[in-house]
């Protein structure tokens, strides 16, 4: 099915654009003839004319050592990695894999259907569906902190870090919006830059009467959402600020 599928580009809309505004980014469309979407459209639009695609849904490892991106997406999941960093009681195991039915396996073929396109039609300029593992300096907490993003693009409208988001339908794409910029807002760090790319797609459906569609959200002024995020939750969260102060030696609410 996803070998066959045509996904069309759909302009986010206003609904969409203002609900990542609302956090205090910078959210914009791209303009059609920017060459980031240009090549996202001739990977998307037409269905993949080879085999021999293999697909793998994954589970990952938990609990490891040290801070990562997904930390931050809310404040209680900080607290609780900072707590267990604190008290030494953090345990490493592998989360398995999701159902083969689920959103986050459904996501994890379609990632891997748009790296194989990618990969096919290599060089492209401007889109790169590599992984990007990288380790950073968090800005404010001064500790390591470790990304993965899911490619990376660059054009005069955007560069950094790209993250591939599925919804059962793009109407859903202003949910959540703060934990995935706050995910992508490290991943930028790691590049050195304060912008990136949101690629959202519907998950394709067999009974499905009409294609799914995709879009793109370009988003700017992550080092200050992120940053006066972080300060927001510490000064609210007395238990939080503990945890942060001991980790940085009392500096992270400055």
């Amino acid at each position: 099915m996803l070998k066959a599928t045509r996904w069309l580009y759909a302009s986010p809309t206003q609904d969409m654009l203002e609900a990542f505004r609302r956090t205090g980014v910078v959210a914009t469309a791209l303009p059609n003839d920017d060459p980031i979407l240009e090549e996202v459209r001739v990977l998307l639009e037409l269905p993949r004319d080879f085999d021999g695609v293999r697909f793998r849904i994954r589970g990952f490892l938990a609990g490891r050592k040290g801070l990562c991106a997904g930390d931050f997406k809310t404040k209680s999941r900080l607290k609780g990695s900072l707590k267990a960093e604190a008290s030494g009681s953090k345990v490493e195991f592998i989360r398995p894999p999701p159902p083969v039915d689920s959103p986050s396996a459904e996501g994890q073929l379609i990632e891997q259907e748009l790296a194989a396109r990618t990969a096919a039609v290599q060089p492209l300029d401007h889109l790169n569906m590599a992984k990007v593992r990288a380790t950073t300096s968090h800005p404010l907490l001064g500790v390591e902190v470790n990304s993965s993003s899911d490619g990376s693009v660059a054009s005069g409208h955007v560069l950094g870090p790209l993250e591939l988001k599925t919804h059962a339908s793009l109407s859903d794409a202003g949910d959540k919006t703060r934990a995935v910029l706050q995910q992508l807002s490290i991943q930028a760090f790691a590049a050195g830059v304060d912008e990136g790319l949101i690629l959202i797609a519907e998950r394709p459906r067999l009974e499905a009467d009409a294609s799914p569609r995709f879009t793109a959200v370009a988003v700017s002024g992550l080092l200050e959402f992120h940053v006066g995020t972080l300060q927001h939750w510490i000064s609210i969260d007395e238990e939080l600020a503990a945890l942060t102060t001991n980790l940085t030696g009392g500096d992270a609410d400055e």
